[in-house]
């Protein structure tokens, strides 16, 4: 039975193409995206608590944590929002770019005092969770070539490390408080095109395959 709907707002360049994407729940809300904006729904009832958005006919992730709403524009700027109003804490560019990479698959994520960000810079990007500054940004694509095109992931039984996939076939094990690589390992290329981790194992999906991979 269907406790409540949400049609996401008509109007504006995507008029013709109103997705709701990357929801995310945290306690008693639920943040839904829909082109670059996003709305903050009550979980019991649907009701609209608020709305943000950014400029542009683009996509977005989000990750809710606590007080804080951590959101990746495609080709944009990773932001973040106070949970109860959406009001902006910060926004800072990602990468040589300036931009997230949230166009397939979830672009970020948030452990503790840190939020994970996807670059089109083919880069992990960790930030600093109150205030934006930057951490850490790996791998290197310069030597891994292609390097970050799907994920961060993070188990949350362990979430000292950070996943990463590519099309490179590699996955890359990354240690979420200074981006130094644990481990990597070798898949068949071109593989890589979504993966979520839980209780030691990663799971790697694309190229008609699904690969668990144990942390090692």
């Amino acid at each position: 039975m269907r406790r409540w709907r949400y049609d996401v707002p008509a109007g504006g360049p995507e008029a013709g193409l109103r997705f709701a994407g990357s929801p995310a729940v945290d306690g008693r809300t639920v943040y839904v995206t829909w082109g670059a904006n996003v709305t903050a729904l009550d979980a019991g009832s649907g009701r609209v608590r608020w709305q943000f958005g950014m400029p542009g006919d683009t996509t977005a992730s989000v990750a809710a944590a606590g007080p804080v709403v951590h959101m990746a524009v495609y080709a944009g700027p990773a932001v973040a929002l106070d949970a109860g109003s959406g009001r902006p804490r910060w926004e800072v560019p990602i990468g040589a770019a300036g931009a997230a990479s949230g166009l397939v698959g979830r672009a970020v994520v948030a452990a503790g005092d840190a939020v994970y960000v996807r670059g089109e810079d083919q880069r992990v990007h960790a930030l600093d969770a109150a205030t934006g500054a930057l951490r850490w940004a790996q791998p290197d694509r310069a030597v891994d070539g292609a390097a970050a095109v799907v994920g961060p992931a993070l188990d949350a039984a362990d979430p000292g490390v950070v996943y990463c996939g590519a099309d490179n076939g590699r996955l890359y094990a990354l240690d979420a408080a200074d981006g130094v690589r644990r481990w990597e390992y070798a898949g068949p290329s071109g593989w890589a095109t979504a993966l979520v981790a839980d209780a030691g194992l990663v799971y790697v999906g694309g190229s008609a395959r699904l690969e668990a991979v144990a942390d090692a």
